[in-house]
């Protein structure tokens, strides 16, 4: 398996060093074969600059410098279209994320077309946002799950790895959008995993999902 990871930035220098090297740590312990693609919207704190300098060192590292172009569902596609892997992989980069749980998302990828790391099964955690965005997250959720259903726990997920070729069925749409492909997958009949996300619990893999009746 050859995984992509994809890093949307802007204005992340503090964290993107610590990040990439716990990534590294963790996907060269599990022995995956990977890439690291940070996406960055040209940010005037350097975040560019970071990275750019880290390639030098690190071959698995790639940047790109997006000059003219901004918005989180863009940068995802770009670097979709441009990762070398078959197996897909973001996450945010404020640090909320732990990277030690990119194997157990990769672990679902044999049976399932896209696994998601949820804050909101059973023994997961919302780490690092205050608590007027965590209210904000559960009520999308919410209301997403009447409209999509509820056998996907975190619509607003930005830890998510998948199968490259599901992105021949899906599009991302321009904008700076909520998790979208979480949002397209509750209308079709990929199937996917979650596992807990922002705590020290083990995996948690659900069943695959019923069809949706909003399947194509």
């Amino acid at each position: 398996m050859d995984v992509s990871v994809i890093l949307p930035t802007y204005n992340e220098r503090g964290n993107i060093v610590p990040l990439i090297e716990a990534i590294q740590r963790e996907l060269g312990r599990a022995g995956i074969s990977y890439e690291v693609i940070v996406v960055d919207d040209n940010s005037p704190d350097g975040t560019w600059q970071v990275v750019e300098s880290l390639a030098h060192t690190y071959p698995t590292v790639r940047l790109i410098r997006r000059m003219n172009e901004r918005g989180l569902t863009s940068a995802l596609q770009r670097g979709i279209s441009e990762a070398r892997g078959d197996v897909v992989v973001w996450m945010d980069t404020d640090l909320s994320m732990p990277p030690e749980k990119i194997p157990e998302l990769l672990a679902s990828l044999p049976e399932y077309d896209l696994a998601i790391g949820s804050r909101y099964v059973k023994g997961g955690k919302d780490t690092g946002h205050s608590l007027a965005a965590q209210a904000f997250s559960r009520t999308i959720n919410f209301f997403a799950g009447l409209f999509l259903g509820f056998d996907i726990t975190d619509y607003t997920s930005g830890f998510v790895a998948s199968k490259k070729e599901v992105f021949d069925r899906i599009t991302l749409r321009e904008g700076d959008q909520s998790r979208e492909v979480e949002v397209q997958l509750g209308l079709r009949n990929d199937t996917f995993s979650e596992i807990v996300s922002g705590a020290d619990a083990g995996a948690v893999v659900l069943p695959p999902r019923a069809p949706s009746i909003f399947g194509q």
